[in-house]
């Protein structure tokens, strides 16, 4: 089996203005592949507040039909992530105030996106713009679009989105699981390890559990032609190098997509949006993931096909891989 890459690509000098219409305009916000959005004065903008907490803006007066496809809907409330929210500033489209009613400006904005605090860093932003430029619908992965939209079938692994957090990710639970994760494969190889000196001759007995109030670890040396220094030495050793495979499969298998992308598409439904076109994972690095990191992705994305992206200096790439059978040569 041999992978077949196929790459396109967009740069900022091929891109065109973006045009608007006024709110009362039947068709939704529309433009050519773009970087920068051109900045329109609307008539009638949406109104919104920003949560510094939850790392979204609250809508609190929508205008125009572009909320049918951005934001997510819960308990009758629409909230926007910081990409769209960021994107429809630049727009001209939404005007966005903090908590005390002060209202935030764009370069507030590029800083919170630039942080990376609310879940999107600037290349994932540039990412998100470009694709909202071009007409796609977008949305964070595993972030359901409604709560009734839960109940529709979705292909593509999905976290759990619970009303009272409404985190667009959860980091706490996140790196406890992976705590936990990486407790169990630790306790897996010392006793893997510990197997492996038993039969070198070399007799290891570690004791995690409590024994007369305290913790024991006896080390037995059975073989007098070892020092002592060099199996404790070659013990770390082992342990080391099996920390850095396990810390390794660990980062590999956090990965996962960061958007859904559909086609544009008049009749999209937040409570029904069906399943994506195609499943977007941006890569953190100037080169392609891994083999081992694309199928791990792969197996997240239930069968919908996956892309991969790069940004470097603002040039927007994307790559997908197929599968081929190679023919034997006799």
């Amino acid at each position: 089996m041999e992978g077949k890459t196929r790459g396109c690509s967009s740069s900022e000098d091929s891109d065109g203005e973006i045009y608007l219409q006024n709110a009362s305009d039947e068709e939704e916000l529309g433009s050519s592949s773009g970087s920068m959005p051109k900045l329109q004065f609307r008539n009638v903008k949406s109104k919104g507040c920003w949560n510094e907490e939850m790392g979204m803006g609250e809508v609190i007066e929508k205008n125009g039909k572009m909320w049918i496809t951005t934001g997510i809907v819960r308990s009758g409330k629409i909230y926007s992530s910081i990409e769209e929210t960021l994107y429809l500033m630049e727009l001209g489209a939404l005007d966005i105030v903090d908590n005390d009613g002060r209202s935030i400006s764009l370069t507030e904005m590029y800083e919170k996106v630039a942080s990376g605090k609310s879940g999107c860093c600037w290349e994932l932003f540039e990412v998100y713009r470009h694709l909202k430029s071009l007409g796609y619908i977008i949305g964070r992965h595993g972030v359901a679009w409604s709560l009734k939209s839960i109940k529709s079938s979705h292909k593509a692994a999905a976290v759990e989105v619970t009303e009272e957090s409404k985190q667009l990710e959860d980091t706490d639970s996140k790196s406890e699981l992976s705590i936990n994760k990486l407790w169990v494969l630790l306790t897996s190889a010392l006793r893997t390890l510990v197997k492996k000196l038993k039969g070198e001759s070399i007799y290891v007995e570690i004791i995690g559990e409590r024994k007369k109030s305290h913790e024991q670890c006896n080390f037995v040396h059975s073989n007098k032609n070892i020092s002592p220094f060099s199996f404790l030495a070659n013990a770390v050793q082992a342990l080391v190098s099996t920390c850095h495979k396990l810390f390794g499969e660990l980062q590999v298998n956090d990965l996962r997509p960061d958007f859904d992308v559909y086609l544009p598409n008049s009749r999209f439904r937040k409570s029904s949006p069906g399943d994506p076109s195609f499943l977007l994972y941006l890569s953190r690095v100037q080169n392609p993931p891994s083999r081992a990191e694309i199928e791990a992705l792969e197996k997240q994305c239930g069968g919908i096909p996956l892309k991969i992206c790069l940004v470097t200096e603002g040039r927007v790439s994307f790559f997908s891989f197929d599968k081929v059978e190679l023919p034997v040569i006799p």
